[in-house]
């Protein structure tokens, strides 16, 4: 997937990720022998890598505001419900 660089220090190859758009997870990087001791596969539950496209009008600073105070009404709605229910039992 192009995902790594490769440097050689003094004899000793690094990989370097380089490319982090590029990994679907899909571990092809660790299926040769020996590589899954090498390399360590995971996620970072505190970090996303998206992209925000825009025809023009509106910019991608603007629609990720905008989409953030989607989220925040959505879950200010999903709160109230849950209180809802919480005080019906």
């Amino acid at each position: 997937m192009d995902v790594f660089d490769i440097e050689e220090l003094g004899g000793v190859a690094t990989a370097t990720i380089s490319r982090p758009r590029n990994c679907t997870m899909c571990r092809e990087c660790i299926r040769r022998d020996g590589w899954s001791e090498r390399v360590i596969l995971r996620k970072r539950n505190d970090h996303f890598i998206f992209t925000v496209e825009s025809s023009g009008c509106i910019s991608p600073e603007e629609i990720v505001r905008e989409g953030i105070n989607v989220l925040k009404e959505k879950a200010s709605r999903f709160k109230g419900l849950l209180v809802d229910y919480e005080s019906s039992l």
